[in-house]
């Protein structure tokens, strides 16, 4: 029996209440097996994939990351939770460790997509705030995020 970890999610609407939606995780290869050769897993399992329970969340055992008696070994996983009424979430490259839970909501890495949003140096996005700020009169917000500085906005 391989070593296992579980991935893991809680997931709300807006307005705090749970979400409803599926969740799936994706084997970053097509067939896992034992030292026997054996299928431990697949990417077509049903135990993969699902949806929400009652409290928004799901939890989905895998075999570990760090399992030697696996082959392959070192097999990372893709979560895609689709809330209803929301694009998917997608969270790639995830490392499950032996007797690990993750949670896909620290996992989550707000790494631009070239797709929809191109990366942005420091120094453009100072640049975009400022041109927004001038555009909404706020000369002081424009003149720190132009200049780089930082400044308490609060009072």
């Amino acid at each position: 029996m391989p070593t296992t970890g579980t991935l893991a999610g809680t997931f709300e609407t807006f307005t705090s209440a749970p979400a409803t939606g599926r969740w799936e995780i994706v084997p970053s290869v097509t067939t896992i097996r034992d030292v026997t050769n054996a299928v431990i897993l697949t990417i077509d399992d049903d135990a993969l994939r699902g949806a929400l329970d009652t409290d928004g969340s799901f939890t989905c055992p895998v075999p570990a990351y760090d399992d030697p008696t696996l082959d392959p070994t070192g097999v990372t996983y893709t979560a895609v939770i689709s809330l209803d009424g929301r694009d998917p979430i997608v969270v790639p490259g995830i490392r499950v460790y032996a007797g690990q839970t993750v949670d896909i909501a620290t996992a989550l890495t707000f790494e631009p997509s070239p797709t929809y949003a191109p990366a942005v140096t420091l120094l453009e996005f100072l640049a975009l705030v400022a041109d927004v700020a001038t555009k909404l009169g706020l000369d002081d917000v424009a003149t720190v995020a132009t200049t780089g500085q930082y400044a308490d906005l609060i009072g």
